[in-house]
């Protein structure tokens, strides 16, 4: 289905194909430079850790919707055996696990998403294939990340309370985007790591799993004004805490994706621990 000719005008002006040359496979990772890192480095004030990484588990974040994507299997092929060809008494235990890519918290690559054919810079859908995978745009492309990390907290920012979500469905706004960063005291720069909450994660951390069922209308994520600021076209990643990026087919007709269209960087997925 072609996209509307308003849509698709969002597209083309927001997009960052051949921005840096036809050949060009990293979209927003060309911003991933020595300053971006610095700046990354001059924002740390206390230097604790934080993991925003959600566990691999069995009974994980895939719910059945897109189809064929699976949560971890662990199976373990060795429990206290001994190798008869090793010298010695030791005994090890060894395992494996069978997941899907989007099992937990992760980044789409730039060739995660095709639309008409084509994925970013116009590279064909066809370069993915089951024998080579991605042979264009893969993640093995992208550089070491080292950069500022920028926290946008809409939920808070709208004066809802605690960890509460926003309202099921609501669908972020450009402003909203802009709300977040002022109440933060932050300006966007190229090559930030920006991170959107909604606070749909407490469901999956109270292991209450009905707001993951496979219906998209009901949780929240950003509208297509989201893309059309400056600095959202320069981010460098946008993970935000609930599994949609972007609230599609959405409530109103002025909800749907543009990124399929023109994607640009990549998409932190599958939601990252917000707690």
């Amino acid at each position: 289905m072609p996209l509307p000719g308003d849509l698709a005008e969002l597209a083309e002006r927001v997009s960052n194909w051949g921005r840096w040359g036809d050949d060009d496979e990293l979209g927003c990772g060309n911003l991933l430079d020595s300053g971006s890192a610095l700046r990354g480095q001059d924002s740390i004030t206390s230097g604790q850790r934080v993991s925003l990484a959600l566990d691999l588990r069995a009974d994980g974040v895939q719910v059945g919707q897109p189809a064929r994507r699976f949560n971890p299997i662990l199976t373990h092929t060795s429990i206290n055996d001994r190798d008869p060809f090793a010298p010695g008494i030791w005994e090890g235990s060894d395992d494996l696990v069978t997941m899907s890519t989007c099992a937990a918290t992760h980044l789409d690559a730039l060739s995660h998403i095709s639309y008409d054919g084509s994925l970013y810079n116009g590279f064909p859908a066809d370069s993915i294939s089951a024998l080579a995978g991605a042979t264009r745009l893969g993640a093995e492309k992208l550089p070491a990340i080292a950069t500022r990390g920028v926290l946008l907290d809409v939920p808070r920012s709208k004066s809802v309370t605690g960890l509460d979500e926003i309202d099921q469905g609501y669908a972020i706004t450009a402003d909203d985007l802009d709300a977040a960063a002022e109440l933060a005291k932050v300006t966007i720069e190229p090559g930030d790591f920006v991170l959107v909450r909604t606070g749909e994660m407490r469901h999956y951390l109270a292991d209450e799993r009905e707001p993951f069922v496979p219906i998209q209308d009901t949780r929240g994520g950003a509208t297509r004004s989201a893309p059309v600021r400056p600095s959202c076209r320069d981010c460098r990643c946008c993970p935000s805490t609930g599994w949609p990026a972007t609230r599609w087919p959405g409530r109103s007709p002025t909800t749907t994706r543009t990124r399929c269209s023109r994607p640009r960087c990549p998409i932190g997925r599958t939601a990252w621990r917000s707690t």
